[in-house]
């Protein structure tokens, strides 16, 4: 086999494996958007670290998301907690990347869910 050959074969193999270059994966941040520094924020077994006010967290890949999520915190020494009514039926995110906006109203946390571009 020549050198040529070898070469296109590798990246064609290359391609096959990796796919063609597309991300089909679920990218998740979190962004607070209380008035107050939140830390040990988690959704499901995603730990996001400590987010100011104002800030978002890095992204992570999780294998699956969805629009509800489970996701708790802390202000201070309170601890809070958001859980979503059921899985059971909804729709997966899919792949691209979100955001989870978490905002407390009524003393309850609450949790929505952006596309981002």
């Amino acid at each position: 086999m020549t050198l040529v050959t070898r070469f296109v074969t590798l990246v064609l193999l290359s391609f096959t494996l990796l796919g063609c270059g597309g991300d089909n994966a679920t990218h998740v941040r979190v962004r607070n958007g209380t008035d107050k520094d939140v830390s040990n924020v988690v959704i499901n077994d995603n730990n996001f670290g400590d987010i100011k006010s104002g800030e978002a967290s890095e992204y992570q890949i999780l294998p699956m998301a969805y629009p509800d999520p489970y996701i708790s915190l802390s202000i201070g020494t309170n601890r809070m907690k958001s859980e979503p009514a059921k899985y059971q039926g909804e729709q997966a995110l899919g792949s691209g990347r979100f955001t989870f906006v978490v905002t407390i109203e009524d003393q309850k946390l609450r949790v929505k869910h952006e596309r981002d571009k």
